[in-house]
């Protein structure tokens, strides 16, 4: 939405990708503090991961505040960190191809429709490859994380000529 409004404003692709970026952050902040605001206030557990002993960030260690037989609760430091840097990254993305079609069919809500089925594209292959959840560049998981970057830009340059084809480009 923050790349499709800023296109009303301006053409400049740079601030078309800050602006999408900025807005997924945004989302992606708000939706972890409101998650985690419920696990502190509302269950009565800390944040913590049983991923690690020490937070990377916060150097806080993680044993003491795990529940016996978890893997963990909330949203710990390091995985908020995670988490705003993917909305970034997710939120630059979107706002390409969104940016693209729209340049191509000057429909905003095809172009739109279009951007959020290439994210869920991406999103599921992505979790497939990674096989579950992951907390954030602390997870032994991100290590896969490589293989799933390939993955998805191969299905996003397919899925990317069918959108350009589909929507009216040449």
């Amino acid at each position: 939405m923050s790349a499709g409004l800023m296109m009303s404003v301006t053409d400049n692709i740079a601030l078309i990708v800050v602006s999408g970026a900025v807005g997924a952050m945004i989302m992606m902040d708000a939706t972890m503090i409101v998650g985690n605001w419920v696990y502190i206030y509302g269950v009565g557990v800390p944040p913590c991961s049983a991923k690690v002993d020490y937070d990377p960030i916060t150097k806080e260690p993680q044993p003491p505040y795990i529940s016996p037989g978890t893997v963990g609760h909330g949203i710990p430091t390091v995985s908020y960190v995670s988490g705003t840097i993917g909305g970034l990254l997710g939120g630059a993305g979107g706002s390409l191809i969104y940016y693209a079609l729209m340049s191509i069919n000057q429909n905003p809500g095809l172009s739109g429709f279009f951007a959020i089925g290439i994210f869920v594209v991406n999103a599921v292959i992505a979790s497939y490859n990674i096989q579950g959840t992951i907390e954030g560049f602390h997870d032994p998981k991100f290590k896969r994380v490589p293989r799933a970057v390939q993955a998805c830009l191969v299905a996003s340059l397919i899925i990317g000529i069918f959108a350009v084809l589909i929507t009216g480009g040449a």
